[in-house]
């Protein structure tokens, strides 16, 4: 496992596992833009969506989702 500065000022590294070409910060904000994934990710909790974030509509957590990781 390596840490891979983000920021340069020091204030933000992200885990790079040895198997992985990618640090988990790439990886998640590409799954954050990925239709697909979101969508299968959202189906499958569905039931914590609403019951934590109030939200029933698949679709919408897709589309705040992604303009969430564009913010980032």
């Amino acid at each position: 496992m390596n840490f891979d500065l983000i920021t340069e000022n020091g204030n933000l590294w992200a885990v790079r596992y040895d198997s992985c070409l990618d640090n988990v910060l790439d990886t998640i904000l590409d799954q954050w833009n990925d239709v697909v994934w979101l969508r299968s990710f959202f189906k499958q909790n569905i039931d914590d969506l609403a019951s934590y974030f109030k939200i029933t509509d698949v679709n919408q957590a897709i589309y705040d989702t992604i303009e969430d990781s564009e913010r980032l």
